[in-house]
């Protein structure tokens, strides 16, 4: 009797084995949250280098400070020192040279409280410019992040945007709201305004004339007053104050008169 007991006993157990309410069965893990930053990252936007004999390049390297400034001022999870901020330390690091490195990016980063900030390099492409676009941890124990591309002038801010992305991925951090636009972020025609205004406030190429960029400063208050005070010290310039509305002529219907 005692094989007929334990095939029954086997049999018993295979069928509770199998059934879909078995007790063996587990339930599928939920997915969870993604562990975002606690709190904005900072970064420091640097200029990218760009060849010692291409004058032309010098408006392309200061107007993607612009860009990136305008972009990345959009993003949850990271938070922009001011230009106004980084570029006096870079140039003091620098001296009288304008090449950018790995170390002196990571210093400079440390200097202003930076968790990290962007070091690159333009130069003439094929169709356009070449860029190649690094983000560099202000501590060695950090890994860096690059971003390289061929784009036209025009498609700066698509690729800048579209490395920032790359980068909040790396981070594990929330991505850019809104959509790419597919043109430049800022007005071609200002855009160099504010790449020449940068360069005489601070010195980055030409000669520093400090506190000149009133027309600059008011030109991207009116629009983004964030983003004015991001590149220019508001401590030296004021948001133009707000325009009245002009009154709205309305017409007034007059009864005709009584007979």
């Amino acid at each position: 009797m005692r094989p007929k007991r334990l095939a029954a006993g086997l049999l018993a157990f295979a069928v509770v084995a199998g059934s879909s309410g078995c007790l063996f069965h587990r339930k599928k893990a939920k997915a969870s949250a993604p562990a975002y930053p606690p709190s904005p990252v900072r970064i420091a936007l640097l200029p990218p280098n760009i060849p010692s004999d291409d004058a032309e390049m010098r408006w392309v390297s200061l107007a993607t400070v612009a860009l990136l400034a305008k972009e990345a001022e959009k993003a949850q999870d990271l938070e922009l020192v001011p230009v106004w901020q980084v570029l006096p330390v870079a140039i003091e690091a620098l001296g009288g040279s304008r090449t950018l490195t790995d170390e002196i990016a990571a210093y400079v980063a440390s200097r202003v409280g930076a968790k990290w900030a962007t070091e690159g390099e333009l130069k003439p492409g094929k169709d356009g410019v070449s860029l190649l676009l690094d983000f560099i941890p202000a501590k060695s124990s950090a890994v860096a992040y690059r971003y390289r591309t061929e784009t036209r002038i025009d498609g700066l801010s698509s690729n800048l945007r579209e490395a920032l992305d790359q980068f909040l991925r790396y981070l594990i951090a929330r991505p850019l709201p809104g959509k790419d636009r597919g043109k430049l972020a800022i007005d071609a025609g200002q855009l160099k305004e504010i790449a020449a205004a940068l360069d005489r406030e601070y010195g980055w190429f030409a000669s520093a004339e400090p506190g000149k960029a009133d027309k600059a400063f008011a030109g991207v208050a009116r629009s983004d007053d964030k983003l004015a005070r991001l590149l220019f010290n508001p401590a030296l310039y004021q948001t133009p104050a707000a325009q009245p509305a002009a009154p709205s002529r309305q017409r007034v219907a007059v009864p005709p008169p009584e007979p």
